[in-house]
């Protein structure tokens, strides 16, 4: 009783927060219950469908695109380090989408967003499992928690590629080719990378105070995915439940980085930024970005309007390729393995 009683009051056992218990329940628990209550909503009142889409866009989709740039264009440091990103890749991606929608149709550009988005939500979740993994002390197999991610991930797209839906968002689309025993055999794999996991962490005694921010997150990242990929029909109101709730995590995210960031005060060399950045401005933080959000995004509908091309779906263009170029950004710009990137996300 007496070895009890110590195990139970080391720190090794102590809840591994990220930030603090508001935040990180906002990140695993609150993300989650707005993803799936956003794709219920439109279960049940198919006509609220619109709404939800443009409240998704407009508070999230949109700002979460421009949250990325706080870490590009916000101050002089950043630009120049980050010059390649600012200048010549969105002239190589805007280039490339209009290649491949002149060679082979907007069916293409619909067929590229929906697999890439599927690896771009899938990393970024993943992203957050390693945060949350590295804050518990590297409690359990880090192949085993890969292996529930991806395998969740990679059955989920398989089933929606094999039912082949032809239409999401409203455009006409394909699927790669996989065939339902394909969609089958990766069930099973996930299935049964899951039973072991759970065996582990419930049975084994690796569920510990420590690690339990991260078993949740785990278990929020298979639930999201089997709503979004199995468990609704419809591919496109799936898609809504993944799409907010990545949407929710990166803005948290970005946000906790930038927190982090400044929390020794205001920079002079950076005084927008880490002003608005400072906890006690997050209202500012909020309309700051939101604001950049509206002016930028209204901005170019309002340049498109005047804009009169009837054969070439600019709207289209422009805004897949701000979302891949997003893609590729975000790839290069989050890498927990470079240490201050770990430090200002408190995952070193």
């Amino acid at each position: 009783m007496a070895g009890a009683t110590v195990s139970l009051n080391a720190p090794n056992y102590s809840v591994a927060w990220i930030r603090n218990p508001r935040f990180d329940v906002s990140l695993i628990i609150g993300a989650a219950l707005i993803a799936v209550g956003s794709g219920v909503a439109i279960l049940l009142r198919p006509d609220w469908y619109p709404y939800i889409i443009a409240v998704d866009m407009w508070l999230l989709g949109f700002h979460h695109v421009i949250a990325t740039y706080t870490r590009l264009v916000f101050d002089v440091e950043s630009l120049k380090r980050y010059w390649f990103l600012v200048f010549v890749l969105p002239v190589i991606v805007f280039g490339g989408t209009y290649l491949l929608y002149r060679i082979w149709g907007a069916m293409a550009i619909a067929m590229l967003y929906f697999h890439w988005q599927w690896f771009h939500y899938t990393r970024q979740s993943y992203g957050v499992e390693r945060m949350f993994y590295r804050r518990s002390g590297r409690v359990g197999a880090g192949w085993l928690n890969k292996g529930v991610l991806y395998g969740v991930a990679a059955w989920g797209l398989a089933h929606r590629s094999f039912i082949g839906q032809e239409t999401f968002l409203g455009a006409d689309i394909k699927y790669l080719p996989v065939p339902q025993w394909v969609s089958i055999v990766l069930g099973g794999i996930f299935v049964s990378l899951f039973i072991v996991w759970l065996i582990r962490y419930l049975l084994q005694g690796e569920f510990r105070r420590r690690n339990l921010l991260h078993t949740a997150y785990v278990i929020s990242h298979v639930l999201i995915f089997l709503v979004g990929y199995r468990l609704i029909p419809d591919v496109t109101t799936g898609w809504v439940v993944l799409n907010v709730w990545h949407n929710i995590q990166y803005l948290l995210v970005v946000w906790l980085f930038n927190v982090n960031r400044f929390k020794d005060g205001v920079d002079r060399k950076h005084r927008f930024l880490s002003t608005i950045s400072q906890p006690r401005n997050v209202l500012l933080y909020i309309i700051a970005c939101m604001g950049i959000t509206g002016i930028f995004y209204l901005g170019v509908e309002g340049v498109l309007e005047k804009v009169v091309i009837t054969t070439l779906p600019i709207t289209l263009l422009i805004f897949q390729g701000v979302n891949f170029h997003h893609y590729l950004v975000d790839g290069f710009i989050w890498k927990l393995r470079k240490k201050h990137i770990a430090g200002n996300l408190n995952a070193g």
